[in-house]
């Protein structure tokens, strides 16, 4: 697993969606609906529709069924938030290959 940690307005986003674009048959995971209609739009043309979902959506079956390459998850920070009802989160372990 591939970790990217950087500063806000640095690319890691752009890098999911190159990713994404990559092989039509992975999936990105964004904390809201308002953020994966925002992608779309600004990548209309480099990922195809259902490539991008959300919390909410894995929750409603989303994923039921599909057999992925591959799934990318953005801003991670925010999910985490939102599920520790907008608690801050102070630390998180895991294991992976960091990029900086």
């Amino acid at each position: 697993m591939r970790i990217i940690v950087t500063d806000r307005m640095t690319g890691k986003t752009y890098k999911m969606m190159m990713w994404l674009a990559a092989d039509k048959n992975r999936v990105g995971v964004v904390h809201s609906e308002a953020e994966r209609d925002r992608l779309y739009h600004l990548y209309e043309g480099t990922i195809k529709k259902g490539q991008l979902i959300t919390l909410s959506g894995i929750k409603a079956g989303a994923l039921r069924g599909r057999h992925l390459d591959g799934i990318a998850v953005d801003n991670l920070d925010l999910m985490l938030s939102d599920l520790f009802d907008r608690q801050r989160v102070s630390m998180i372990t895991m294991t992976g290959q960091a990029e900086t």
